[in-house]
Parts: structure tokens; sequence; C-alpha cells
């Protein structure tokens, strides 16, 4: 069964060897520590795409190398040294590989302060990618064989070239139409059904707040209900006024406690309506009936695709402003950032766009003078959906009192226009827009100096990145070019191995976004006290001091 196995798929020795120097080439460092699942998922692809280009380039060799006419007849005996010898590099190869990939998964889990994998990380991950490459031929070769079995029929009444020409069009159509027409579609409905369950039944037993100052409670215009799992999360925690009193009263004694307030939170989820220009003005009905427009701060936020609001920034904020502010968001989507971003990103962006313009629109109602400062904000797919409500860095300046973007990814268009219009001499990793008057580019793992302190005009614009951030940083281009950030001297979070490789490093970004988060903080997608840093420098009160914010990250980063 075995050889009868063996024999159908007749596996090629050009292919398997680009796929082993494919799979060797899928083991180098990266940005983030890989799980071994990530890790298979990477080298399965990887030498899937190596396979097939070693199959095209061995038979483009041997139609220039053999007469037309002719077969490529090798002794028995040739063919069993070379696929011996071919074998023995190769095992010699993989083994040399992992052995290496070893040592660089153990670095650089040392620099991200995280265990090393056991010895059966490596055995999982060949056993997998290399199986994963043998479903894919058996695949293509049952593909093969409908095509070939379609011909011979059609060769009865048409020329058997031109029959094995059409057979394939149409079992590739056949497939292609299975794939993206029934698969893939029914795939994304049930996502969808699934996070959409999920997000109605999400903290369903968490009581609803009876705080008139929060969506969903006493005299809200958002029912509690239709909230959604990330709703009812935002506004049924945070701070009371107890917790903010002791931080007051801890950090600075002199203080009146009788100004502590009650923190203001906004929300619309879409169980209440599916249209956004509804939800964006239920938002701003919200506004008003709570008192946002007469506190200090007020944020209007992006949330991530589900709708997810990081809570050590907004938590962070309400404790520097003693809960004189106001954080508005709402919902778009019942699914994670990165199925959101990978499916469409236009309804971050339109969200992003309706929730500001139309907060901004009754904002500007008000006497300038009395108004809150109004501050942007938003965290991976947020920022992207936060960002687009702008054209340029003067409308940034002229509508807003400052702006917080934490991990943005590489396809949000101002703040990639911002990148290419860098200083010369500055690094992709904090680049220098305007002479940093407005907007400043900063992380803890980059150049030398802390740009976000010292003399520094309102409005002031913060973007957070890591070099290791793979969401930074991922995009198409990766497939066939090195990308210039590459090219750059890397943050100290990120292995000076790491290097460019043609498909491989697409592939291996990619899979690097979906482990971003498991990390500690400061690293990769997470962000944490970072986050209070950038507020203590775009709005934070007068008498905020430096140990203010050390004593805030103990507080609210877990």
């Amino acid at each position: 069964m075995a050889r009868r196995c063996w024999y159908w798929l007749r596996l090629d020795l050009g292919g398997l060897s680009l796929a082993a120097v494919f799979f060797g080439l899928s083991l180098t460092p990266s940005l983030v520590p890989r799980t071994w699942t990530f890790q298979a998922l990477v080298s399965g692809i990887t030498i899937t795409i190596g396979y097939a280009l070693g199959v095209i380039l061995a038979a483009v060799l041997r139609m220039a190398w053999v007469p037309v006419g002719r077969r490529w007849n090798l002794p028995r005996k040739g063919v069993l040294a070379i696929w011996w010898g071919g074998g023995i590099v190769a095992v010699g190869a993989i083994t040399g590989y992992l052995l290496a990939s070893a040592g660089w998964q153990t670095e650089l889990r040392d620099l991200f302060a995280m265990a090393s994998p056991g010895p059966a990380h490596y055995l999982q991950v060949v056993a997998l990618s290399f199986g994963g490459l043998l479903v894919f031929i058996g695949l293509w070769r049952v593909l093969r064989w409908g095509a070939r079995r379609l011909s011979s029929v059609m060769s009865r009444r048409v020329p058997p070239r031109l029959a094995l020409g059409v057979a394939s069009l149409l079992v590739g159509a056949v497939f292609g139409f299975a794939l993206n027409g029934v698969l893939v579609p029914s795939v994304l409905g049930a996502v969808n059904d699934a996070f959409g369950t999920l997000n109605r039944e999400g903290h369903a037993a968490r009581p609803a707040p009876e705080s008139t100052l929060r969506s969903g409670g006493t005299d809200s215009l958002v029912n509690w209900s239709e909230m959604g799992r990330e709703g009812r999360a935002l506004t049924g925690g945070g701070p009371t006024v107890a917790d903010l009193r002791d931080f007051v009263s801890r950090t600075d004694p002199s203080a009146d406690l009788d100004q502590v307030q009650e923190p203001i939170r906004v929300y619309a989820g879409l169980g209440g309506t599916q249209d956004m220009r509804t939800r964006a003005r239920q938002v701003v009905a919200e506004l008003e009936r709570t008192g946002a427009f007469d506190r200090e701060v007020l944020v209007v936020a992006t949330a991530t695709g589900k709708g997810w609001i990081d809570p050590v920034a907004i938590e962070s904020l309400e404790y520097m402003h003693r809960g004189d502010t106001a954080f508005a968001t709402m919902q778009y989507s019942y699914v994670p950032s990165a199925i959101s971003f990978l499916v469409d990103i236009t309804e971050a962006q339109r969200a992003g766009t309706l929730l500001f313009e139309a907060v901004e629109a009754r904002w500007r109602q008000l006497d300038e003078q009395d108004r809150p400062k109004l501050i942007a904000y938003g965290e991976s797919l947020g920022a992207l959906g936060s960002a687009a409500a702008f054209d340029d860095l003067e409308d940034v300046r002229r509508r807003t009192d400052g702006a917080l973007w934490v991990g943005a990814p590489a396809a949000t268009e101002l703040i990639a226009d911002w990148k290419a219009a860098r200083q010369p001499g500055s690094a992709m990793i904090q680049p220098i827009v305007d002479d940093g008057r407005t907007v400043r580019f900063w992380n803890r793992h980059g150049p030398a100096g802390d740009p976000i302190n010292g003399p520094w005009p309102h409005p002031r614009v913060i973007v957070l990145q890591h070099p290791s951030d793979p969401v930074v940083w991922w995009s198409t281009d990766l497939l066939l070019s090195e990308p210039e950030w590459m090219r750059e001297p890397s943050g100290d979070d990120v292995l000076p191995t790491f290097a460019w490789h043609p498909f491989v490093t697409f592939w291996q970004v990619a899979a690097d976004m979906a482990g971003s988060g498991n990390v500690p903080y400061g690293y990769a997608h997470r962000y944490g006290d970072e986050q209070i840093q950038s507020w203590s420098a775009i709005t934070a009160p007068n008498e905020w001091s430096d140990q203010w914010t050390d004593e805030l990250a103990e507080l609210v980063v877990p």
C-alpha cells in the first residue's frame, strides 16, 4: 500500500531539493518567538512554494538539455544514486537548520524574556510541514487525474492537445469556484456567526452598570443587551471613584479629593443597529446625555475588529485626569482584527471616519474656551481606522488637540505617508517628520534619546511602534522585495540575524502577526506602559510627574 501511494505521488527530485532549501530558510530568525504550530504553518507554506518552483525549474532545465522528441532516460542505479545522494544532503541540511533554528529561537526568546521550547517543538514542525506538502501534492495529483480523465472523453471529438487544455481549464475553474465561491464564503459565514454568538453571549451575566455616566446603564440610550461582549466589558468595568481617589491621595496628598469624578464611557454596539452612521449619531447622543462635552478630555477611539479597546489605554487616562474624562467608541465588526484586516479594512476606516466626524461636528458647536480637549486614539486595526479620518498632518493639527496611534498596520495611509516623507537620515522605526513639531514616532527599543519629552508645542501626535511588531511592518511587498526598514539598523528587540528572503519573509511576518499578542508587554504588538508615557506627553495635567507615571504603570498594566 505504501509503495503504491509513493508511486502515485511520484515526488519530483527538483521540487524536493528546492523544498528542502525553502524549509531551511523558513527556520531563519523572524520578529517574534513562535509556537510549533505557527512555525509549521510558515514552513509548510514555504516548502510548498519551494516544491512548486523546483518542479518548474527542473522541467525548464530538462527541456533545455534534452533534445525535442527524446526522453531523459537514466540507468536505474543512476537514479537511485541521485535520490540517495540528494536525500542524504537534504536530511543533513534540514538537521543543520533545525539546530541553528534552536539557537536562534533561544536567543530570540531570551530577548523577549520567554522560555525556550523543547526538542518536541522541532520534530512537530518537521512532521506537520512535510505532511502539508504531501497533502498539496496529493490534491494536485487528483486535479491532474480529473483533467486527464475529462480530456480522454473530449479527445473523441476534438484534437488531444486542445482537449487537454480545455479539460485543464474546466477542472481549474471548478476547483476555483468551489474554493472561492463555496468554501471561503461558507467558512467566513461560519466564522462570522460564531463570533456573532460570542459577541452576544460574552459577559452576558455581568450586571448592567447603575451609573448614568455609562452606556447601557441608568437612563442610557443604548440597551445593555445590544452592546455586545466588548461593549459590556468596557462600560461595565474600569476604576471607581474610590479607586481614583486612592491613587490621587497616594501620589498627591495635597490634592482636593472632592474634584475626583466618575469617568464617562460611551459605547454603541452592533446589536442596536447595523447602520454605521446611525451608531455614530447614537454615540454623540450618549455624549450629550452624560455631559461628556463638559469634561477636560474627550477621546474618540476606533476599536479593533471585534470592538475591543485596550483597558490600559482607557484606565491610565482616567487615573491621570482624576476621572475628568470621556471615552467614546463604537463597534463595526464581530470578528477579530486579524480576520477583519484580511477580509475588509474599509469597515474600520469608515467607522473611524464617521465616528470622529460626528463627534467633531458637535464639539465645534461649543465655545472654544470651554470645550474639552479632543483626542483621537486607536490601536492596531483601530489605529488604521482612526487615522483614516484625516487627510494629512495639517488636517490632524486643525481638527484635534492630539492623537495616539498604537501599533498601526503598514496599510495605514496617513502614517505610511509620514514615514515616506521622513527627514533624511532618520530610520523607519523612529522617523522624524516635520522636525517633530507635531507628530513623533516613539518606542523604547529604537535609537537613543527620548523624543516625546522636552519642549513640544501642542497639539501633539504620537505613533507608537515597536521594531519587533509584525503588524506594523507586514505588507505584500515582502513577497518579492526587501523593504527599506530591513536595510536599516534594527531596534534592540530584533535579532541582528533577521534577514529578508523572497516569499519566506512574507509568510514569516504573516505568522508573526498571529503570535504578536502572546509576548510580554514592551515587545511586538503589546505596548503596555508605553501608552501611559505617551498620554503623559500628549495631554497630562500640568502637575503630573514621571514618578506618577511609573506608579500608574504598576497599577494598570497586568
